[in-house]
């Protein structure tokens, strides 16, 4: 085929006088031969490229989730330490009303702030199961306890839980909520949060502010807002 490349090799190469024989190859397919010869080698660097690859998927995984449960732990252990505060501070300003005179000649205010001290005891008790849902974090376990919440009411218990606070600072909060609006949430979490905005908000601002609170509904989405 003298359109195919050709192998040529002198038969009477090493011969004094030549005989004028050649010896001619032409393959057909000479691709498919290299390769088979080299299969070996190339299986082998093939898995040993594939095993590099699964290698560093995992490990890049592996690292992505150790530091994203680090960052839930930070953000665990933040957050807890400052709702830790809030019903410290409460029972502390809660105490020393209690200790006031008028107060304790005051039947209804004393249960009162019995009342208050009590419910704050029960939020400490609450933070600290909290705390030992760490170990379920370690083992990313933590499942969020999710149900069908009124927003309104959430909001209206924070500003409860703050009523001592606002009453020391001679600030003023003022709920702003036409309508209610029901979320599917975990009711500990959602509560913690309103309670650390509320909280921000008293503790950033001068004595005699005003902390506005809107709840408003549009399109299926509700709004939160803290001014």
């Amino acid at each position: 085929d003298s359109t195919t490349s050709s192998y040529t090799y002198d038969l009477s190469a090493d011969r004094v006088l030549p005989s004028g024989k050649f010896l001619l190859l032409q393959f057909s397919g000479k691709a498919w031969p290299v390769l088979a010869s080299m299969k070996g080698t190339l299986v082998l660097s093939l898995l040993f490229s594939l095993t590099i690859v699964v290698v560093f998927y995992y490990t890049m995984r592996l690292i992505l989730k150790q530091k994203k449960l680090s960052e839930i732990k930070n953000d665990f252990i933040n957050n807890m330490t400052h709702e830790l505060k809030t019903p410290i501070a409460t029972i502390a300003l809660a105490t020393d009303a209690i200790n006031n005179p008028q107060v304790k000649n005051d039947a209804q205010k004393f249960a009162d702030y019995t009342r208050i001290l009590k419910e704050e005891n029960q939020k400490l008790n609450s933070h600290v199961e909290r705390v030992l849902q760490m170990a379920l974090i370690d083992k990313g376990e933590l499942q969020l306890k999710k149900q069908r919440l009124s927003l309104l009411y959430l909001l209206e218990n924070a500003i409860k839980s703050f009523r001592l606070q606002i009453e020391s600072q001679g600030a003023g909060v003022k709920l702003h909520a036409p309508d209610d609006a029901m979320a599917n949430a975990d009711e500990q979490h959602l509560q913690a949060a309103f309670n650390n905005l509320l909280d921000n908000a008293l503790k950033y601002s001068a004595n005699n502010c005003q902390v506005d609170v809107y709840l408003s509904c549009n399109e299926g989405f509700a709004t939160v807002r803290f001014k």
